[in-house]
């Protein structure tokens, strides 16, 4: 069962429409909508989650991909904007180009081999200290000096 979250019922992208309100009854059964969430509740989400999934068209470097790392958490991107700077493909995350077929062959990839989903959860569990306060604080340091 996959948790989806979602600011607007409804959003336009280029030429295309997507209205969540008309296709969310026929994706119960796989998803459960929990809408927006705010205040950090959406770490615990993240926390619960086997695999943070990113689907991004266009990206900086996202903070909830930064959470995720930071979790421990086996991830699933597009591989776009600032992403792949912090997503080794195949090691702490795949990286899908943007179409829904390569996405859905990540996804899949992830969820049917354990032991992947295991190697990319210890690669971010091992690496999430390189993005704590103390260690970016010691980098802008060094950076004044």
């Amino acid at each position: 069962n996959l948790l989806v979250g979602y600011e607007n019922t409804s959003y336009t992208h280029g030429e295309g429409s997507f209205i969540v309100n008309e296709v969310a009854d026929k994706l119960l059964d796989y998803f459960n909508f929990v809408g927006y969430v705010s205040n950090g509740k959406h770490l615990e989400y993240i926390k619960a989650a086997d695999v943070f999934v990113l689907p991004s068209r266009t990206e900086g470097a996202a903070n909830t991909l930064l959470e995720a790392i930071g979790l421990g958490k086996c991830i699933v991107a597009t591989n776009v904007g600032g992403t792949p700077e912090l997503i080794e493909n195949n090691v702490t995350g795949l990286l899908s180009e943007q179409s829904a077929e390569e996405l859905a062959s990540c996804l899949e990839k992830v969820i049917s081999d354990e032991s992947l989903r295991m190697s990319i959860t210890r690669a971010n569990k091992e690496r999430c200290n390189e993005f704590s306060w103390d260690r970016i604080a010691k980098k802008y340091i060094q950076l004044y000096e």
